[in-house]
């Protein structure tokens, strides 16, 4: 079986069975747009369905976009635009409910991949029974540096087992390197700042997938080039960014086998980045459920907070307990 799209060109030689949503959320990449355009569209696959999002750019980013679209008729192309900025984690959720494909990704509108991106991903999901597909990621700096980061550590047991790794950075959290089954995007609790939105979304998709699997190759190439991308945001900024992501997940998680194996890990994370970088005043801003589960919790080894910070952090708890 030989896919083929409008116009009768022969391209994909394997029997996959799926189609391909590719979420993009696109604000003022002006100078980048159209190189990741085109690795975008000249795909080896073409069962994919391109989900352009742009958060209320002011430069020419739409215009780039639109002329783009209108030079490929044949594909299958839908562009929404924000008329304000809502911030890429708000962008990504719109996306994902959006979509129709039977599997997504996300890309980053200043980046690019390889021409078979998503044929070789989409393969491997098929030849596998997987759930996830994850790539491995060329980091490439503005002074010509390259670095490569590898999908993980350590391959996951399970879907459980690369949650926690998620959390305790043993599968980067990148959103942009893995091809997922779209059931397991339903229902998730979005998150609620747009630093480490992508860890909470992974820990929660994760959790639920049968078979995670890699391709040793890597196909998405990471540009570390934009200034005003949130990475790289002021320090505070993105620690109080991510400790209001962590804080939101786990006080809204229902009680089950995600929050007991990985609510510890989600709530020290918190309650320390709130602490560390907004002092007292930030912790006794977070949840009731977040400051209860940092002073109660077990010493947890393996976690980003070290055993040192979780003691400081108990002991915060514990004097905001007290006096409040």
């Amino acid at each position: 079986i030989r896919y083929r799209d409008v116009t009768g060109v022969q391209t994909c030689a394997l029997p996959i069975y799926m189609k391909v949503s590719l979420i993009v959320a696109v604000y003022n990449v002006e100078k980048y747009l159209g190189e990741c355009l085109e690795s975008l569209f000249s795909q080896t696959y073409r069962d994919i369905e391109y989900v352009f999002i742009d958060d209320a750019s002011t430069d020419r980013s739409p215009a780039i976009l639109r002329d783009a679209a209108a030079a490929r008729p044949d594909r299958d192309i839908r562009i929404v635009r924000n008329p304000v900025n809502e911030g890429i984690a708000s962008v990504r959720m719109k996306g994902l409910s959006m979509m129709g494909g039977d599997f997504f990704i996300f890309v980053d509108s200043d980046d690019t991949v390889e021409p078979d991106f998503i044929e070789t991903l989409a393969a491997k999901a098929e030849s596998e029974g997987a759930d996830v597909v994850c790539c491995d990621v060329l980091k490439e700096y503005s002074d010509g540096k390259v670095h490569l980061a590898k999908a993980w550590k350590d391959a996951p047991a399970d879907g459980p087992s690369a949650s926690l790794a998620v959390l305790r950075g043993g599968i980067p959290a990148y959103s942009c390197n893995k091809l997922v089954d779209s059931a397991l995007a339903r229902d998730i609790i979005p998150p609620v700042e747009s630093y480490q939105e992508d860890i909470v979304m992974m820990v929660q998709m994760l959790f639920g997938a049968r078979k995670i699997v890699r391709v040793g190759r890597p196909l998405y190439h990471y540009k570390r080039r934009h200034a005003g991308a949130i990475t790289a945001g002021p320090w505070k900024r993105k620690h109080l960014s991510s400790a209001a992501n962590m804080a939101a997940l786990y006080d809204a998680l229902p009680d089950g086998p995600l929050k007991e194996l990985c609510g510890g890990d989600i709530a020290l994370r918190a309650g320390w980045y709130s602490l560390m970088a907004g002092g007292f005043g930030a912790l006794r801003r977070c949840p009731e459920s977040v400051k209860r589960a940092c002073a109660a919790a077990p010493w947890i080894r393996g976690c980003r907070v070290s055993v040192v910070e979780q003691a400081l952090l108990k002991a915060a708890c514990r004097l905001l307990q007290l006096v409040f």
